[in-house]
């Protein structure tokens, strides 16, 4: 699995012992753990527009639906 750690694929028993072919693993991208401020701001300039009121009020039902399953 070490070659996946450095991002290189690898062929797991390239044929398997009843003739089948055998398994290519590939690593997936990994995904970013922040986005640059200036990205942010250019993808939320085209987000829809929102109601304050109507996400508050879904907060408060979330929070109270939570309070009460306790």
């Amino acid at each position: 699995m070490a070659p996946l750690l450095h991002a290189r694929s690898m062929t797991v028993q390239p044929v398997t012992p009843d003739g089948r072919e055998g398994v290519k693993l590939i690593p997936l991208h990994r995904r970013r753990r922040f986005v640059p401020r200036t990205e942010f701001a250019a993808e939320s300039r085209s987000a829809p527009a929102v109601s304050l009121d109507a996400f508050r009020a879904d907060q408060e039902t979330a929070a109270d639906g939570l309070a009460s399953s306790r």
